[in-house]
C-alpha cells in the first residue's frame, strides 16, 4: 500500500457510500407511490451518474499525482445516464406492490447499484488513463482486505495497459503504473467477474 492509494480508496468508498445514501430517499418515495417508474429511474440514474463523474475525476487526478503528470481528462462515459436508467428500469420491472419481501429486495438491489457504479467508473477512468498516457505496463495492487482471487492476482505480474484489470462489484484494487521498460505479459484472462457482496473488498 501507499499513502496515495490508501487515501484514494478511502475517498472512493466515501463516494460510493454517499451515492447510495442519496438514493435512499428516492427509493422511499417510490415505495410510497410518490414517483412513477420512469421518474424514479431518471432520478436514480441522475444521482448515480453524478457519483460516477466524481469517481472518474478522482481516479484521473490520483493517477496524475502518482505519475507527476497533468490529468488526462478521463470522464465517465457519455452514455452513462441512459445505461443507468435502463438498469434501474430492469430492477423496477420486477416490482409488484404488496408482494412479501419485494420491497426489501428492491432496496438492496438499488443500493447495490448506487454503491458499486462509482467504483466501476473509477476503475474505467484509471485504466483509460494508463492507455492514453502510454504507460509501459501495470501491476495489481490488492486493496486491504482483498478477496482471495484479487490477492492471488496481485502476484507482481506486469501487464499491458491494453489489458484491463479483472474486477468485481466493490473492487478497489489498483492497477499501479510501471513506467520503466518491462517485459509484458498479455495472456491473463481479463473478464470482469460477478460475485456476491460478501466477497467484496473492504
Amino acid at each position: 500500500m501507499t499513502p496515495v492509494t490508501d487515501t484514494y480508496r478511502e475517498r472512493l468508498h466515501g463516494l460510493s457510500s454517499a451515492t447510495a445514501a442519496a438514493i435512499a430517499p428516492l427509493v422511499d418515495a417510490y415505495q410510497r407511490g410518490g414517483l412513477e417508474d420512469t421518474e424514479f429511474a431518471a432520478a436514480v440514474a441522475t444521482v448515480i451518474a453524478a457519483g460516477n463523474a466524481k469517481a472518474a475525476a478522482l481516479a484521473d487526478l490520483t493517477l496524475a499525482h502518482l505519475l507527476g503528470k497533468p490529468p488526462a481528462g478521463t470522464v465517465a462515459p457519455a452514455a452513462d445516464l441512459a445505461r443507468l436508467r435502463e438498469a434501474v428500469g430492469t430492477i423496477t420491472a420486477e416490482f409488484v406492490p404488496n408482494e412479501p419481501g419485494l420491497l426489501s429486495r428492491l432496496t438492496v438491489r438499488i443500493d447495490r447499484l448506487g454503491a458499486s457504479a462509482p467504483l466501476e467508473a473509477a476503475q474505467l477512468s484509471w485504466q483509460t488513463g494508463l492507455r492514453v498516457r502510454r504507460i509501459p505496463g501495470w501491476t495489481r495492487l490488492a486493496a486491504a482486505g482483498a478477496c482471495r482471487l484479487c490477492t492471488s492476482l496481485a502476484d507482481g505480474t506486469i501487464l499491458s495497459p491494453s489489458t484491463p484489470m479483472v474486477t468485481h462489484p466493490g473492487c478497489t484494487c489498483t492497477a499501479m503504473p510501471v513506467t520503466r521498460e518491462v517485459s509484458i505479459r498479455d495472456d491473463r484472462s481479463t473478464r470482469n467477474i460477478r460475485r456476491p457482496d460478501r466477497n467484496r473488498d473492504t
